[in-house]
């Protein structure tokens, strides 16, 4: 990428004014606590040092590579806005205001790294499905010898087994191109929206007596109903399900079909029932430092912050 700066080039995936509700004094620089669940390991860091990736959002097809990220920072400044609107208020906008909560919802569930990672893994299900019948298919070596000699290679039965090997082994991922991926998020959080505008929107207070809120690297969460069978993994545009989205320490965002009411408790359970499906799908989980509660997996007994972290060592 040419004529840009470094700072516009690393690209935060988890936007850093929302990061910033989860440190100790509530500002972008102040001091955020990542627990990397892969590296079973916990560090000292900032919400403009977190959750960002070198070149993210670039659009490495075009020639102003920054549009996507530079349009995503525009969604993010009309959120900031609106987050500290609800801080004073304590309660969720009306429209227009609302609309712009929305479209940072959306755009805060399709841009993470593990959405990436689905989509990837989705796509290279499908190829090597696709090329699974083209090697199987009757005179398939013939086809592709056929095709190499055509670009001026031979090719022999030896060759043939060695490339079907290759090509259809687990060695080999096929997956999107950088542009790809990047305008496949930017679609994927606009087919969000529409499903995401149907719900009713709540904000929870927590009690004063209850433990934080944590966020993680999949900031948007969707809950599944308690009492359904789950056949599949839920998701935001599926009407039975809730969608919750840590605002900060504090506070908590909930959207869903149903009649909305105003939430009863916030104590430590339902507190650590929010901060079991925040951690569910991540890999990062963010908090201000100290304690945190957490429900177990077998959602039978509530964690603190050591039994999660012994959790995955």
């Amino acid at each position: 990428m040419g004529g840009n700066s470094s700072q516009e080039r690393h690209h935060h995936y988890v936007a850093a004014f929302h990061l910033a509700g989860f440190t100790d004094d509530g500002t972008k620089t102040g001091r955020l606590y990542v627990i990397d669940r892969e590296l079973s390991r916990e560090w000292l860091s900032s919400p403009v040092g977190t959750a960002k990736k070198r070149d993210y959002n670039a659009v490495e097809a075009m020639p102003d590579q920054n549009v996507v990220e530079r349009a995503f920072g525009q969604i993010e400044g009309e959120a900031a806005s609106i987050f500290r609107e609800m801080l004073r208020t304590r309660k969720i906008p009306d429209r227009p205001a609302l609309d712009s909560l929305i479209n940072y919802v959306a755009l805060a569930a399709a841009r993470v790294p593990r959405v990436r990672e689905v989509v990837a893994a989705v796509t290279d299900r499908f190829l090597k499905d696709h090329f699974r019948q083209v090697f199987n298919a009757p005179e398939a070596f013939k086809t592709i010898s056929q095709e190499f000699a055509a670009l001026g290679v031979a090719m022999n039965q030896e060759g043939f087994s060695q490339l079907r090997q290759h090509m259809l082994g687990d060695e080999v991922q096929m997956s999107l191109d950088q542009t790809t991926m990047v305008m496949t998020t930017f679609q994927a959080a606009a087919e969000f929206v529409p499903h995401l505008s149907q719900r009713r929107w709540m904000l929870a207070i927590l009690n004063d007596d209850a433990p934080d809120l944590i966020c993680s690297d999949c900031p948007v969460s969707v809950v599944p109903p308690a009492i359904i069978p789950l056949r599949k993994m839920p998701d935001l545009r599926d009407r039975d399900t809730l969608v919750i989205l840590p605002l900060n320490k504090r506070m908590i965002v909930l959207g869903t079909y149903m009649t909305t009411k105003p939430v009863a408790a916030t104590g430590r359970f339902e507190v650590a029932c929010l901060n079991r499906y925040a951690a569910e799908a991540a890999r990062q989980v963010f908090h201000a430092g100290g304690d945190f509660a957490i429900l177990s997996p077998d959602r039978q007994s509530i964690w603190d912050k050591s039994q999660f972290m012994a959790s995955f060592r």
